[in-house]
């Protein structure tokens, strides 16, 4: 199977923000647009919906991963370096 095309992962995030729209209250939406974005290569974007995703649901492991990313593609070393320990944390305490 081929892999989705910028113009596809453009669409899937604009569904996802119709769902982030109606349900702001899911974290997972906002992580799962997150994800879009980073494909996308729009690292402000996929910042702004795990940040929000972290509001909702602080304790969320892979929102702090993901923001790491995006923060080290904008050259946020700090940023990145400190999402990447607490989402290390967040799973460590998970066990």
């Amino acid at each position: 199977m081929p892999s989705p095309s910028g113009q596809e992962h453009a669409e899937d995030a604009a569904g996802l923000t119709k769902r982030c729209n109606r349900t702001r209250r899911d974290a997972n939406a906002y992580l799962t647009r997150a994800r879009a974005n980073m494909m996308l290569q729009d690292y402000e974007e996929a910042i702004a919906d795990t940040s929000q995703a972290i509001k909702l649901k602080p304790n969320f492991p892979a929102a702090y991963r993901l923001r790491s990313q995006a923060r080290r593609k904008l050259g946020d070393v700090e940023g990145a370096h400190a999402d990447k320990q607490k989402a290390q944390d967040l799973e460590a305490s998970q066990f």
